[in-house]
């Protein structure tokens, strides 16, 4: 994750404060990089469901050519029914917080 992490240089790392989280962000920055404890205080599906009008209203944008895109798109469509749901978890706490960087040449699901 760190390698990643210096890697993509994001501007913020959003991690729940508990379990691993919590040594994580102690770790994530010692190495200088801006690591953010979130605690919910909802389900992940009442967080996806706030979300939701912004994936309805074309304000949440991925890019086109990216690899992931199929899969992140899939584990979108199926939440809450798919096991794996890290990606949709991950996104809404971003979008929660405002972090995500909306740009050009990217598409709407």
């Amino acid at each position: 994750m760190i390698e990643k992490a210096h890697e993509y240089d994001p501007s913020v790392i959003l991690l729940e404060d508990a379990g691993v989280g919590t040594s994580l962000i102690d770790v994530l920055r010692h190495e200088g990089l801006n690591a953010v404890e979130v605690q919910p205080t909802q389900s992940k599906e009442i967080r996806a469901h706030i979300q939701t009008p912004k994936f309805q209203s074309s304000r949440v944008l991925f890019p086109r050519s990216a690899p992931w895109l199929s899969e992140l798109e899939a584990e979108i469509l199926a939440f809450p029914s798919r096991r794996n749901d890290d990606q949709v978890h991950s996104i809404t706490q971003a979008l929660a917080h405002e972090y995500l960087t909306i740009g050009s040449g990217v598409e709407c699901l």
